[in-house]
C-alpha cells in the first residue's frame, strides 16, 4: 500500500503500482505481469503504446517512456527532487513538478545532459513526442487534472488574500 493504477487505453487492463512494484493487472482477472521499473513513482502512466517511469529513485534521475517490458524509449527530463506527474487523456502531453527542495550537494550529483532539468516547486507541460517543455506556474502548486479534451490544465496554488491564504484555481 499504497496502490495507484493507470487503465491501459483499450480497457482490458490497469498498470498498477503494488507493494513497490509496477504491474500490468487484466480486468478479467485472467492474470497479472510485473514490468521491471526502476523509479521510486507510485504511478505510471500510458502515453499511446508507451508508459511513463522513472529511471531511478535520486537526484538527477529521470522522467522517461518505456515499452511494456520497461525497457527505456527515452527519456523526457531530469528533476531534482520526487516527481508528480499526471498525462492527458491524449497521452501528448504530461503535466509535471517536482516536490521539495533538494540539499546543495545532491544538485552537484546531476550527470551533464541534453535533457531539461526542472527546478522544485514548478509545474511545467512536457510534450511526450518531442520533449518539449513549457513553465506553467511558479507559485506553490496543490493539485493539476487534464480536461477530458486535453487542451486545457486546472490546477491549484496557494496564496494569500485578505490576510489569509487561499486556494486559487487556474486553466
Amino acid at each position: 500500500a499504497p496502490v495507484y493504477f493507470d487503465w491501459a487505453p483499450d480497457g482490458t487492463e490497469l498498470l498498477a503500482r503494488v507493494s513497490g512494484r509496477f504491474e500490468y493487472l487484466a480486468i478479467d482477472g485472467s492474470g497479472r505481469e510485473t514490468v521491471p521499473a526502476t523509479g521510486e513513482f507510485r504511478l505510471g502512466a500510458h502515453v499511446g503504446e508507451s508508459v511513463v517511469l522513472g529511471t531511478g529513485c535520486d537526484v538527477g534521475e529521470a522522467l522517461a517512456l518505456a515499452n511494456r517490458q520497461g525497457e527505456i524509449e527515452r527519456e523526457l527530463l531530469r528533476y531534482t527532487a520526487p516527481m508528480a506527474y499526471v498525462a492527458d487523456d491524449t497521452g501528448s502531453r504530461l503535466a509535471v513538478m517536482s516536490r521539495g527542495s533538494p540539499e546543495s550537494q545532491e544538485l552537484s550529483r546531476i550527470e551533464e545532459t541534453d535533457l531539461p532539468i526542472i527546478d522544485a516547486e514548478r509545474l511545467f507541460v512536457v510534450e511526450t513526442s518531442d520533449g518539449a517543455l513549457e513553465e506553467v506556474s511558479r507559485a506553490r502548486n496543490i493539485a493539476w487534472f487534464w480536461s477530458p479534451d486535453g487542451r486545457d490544465l486546472l490546477y491549484s496554488t496557494v496564496g494569500a488574500a485578505d490576510g489569509f491564504e487561499r486556494l486559487q484555481w487556474h486553466v
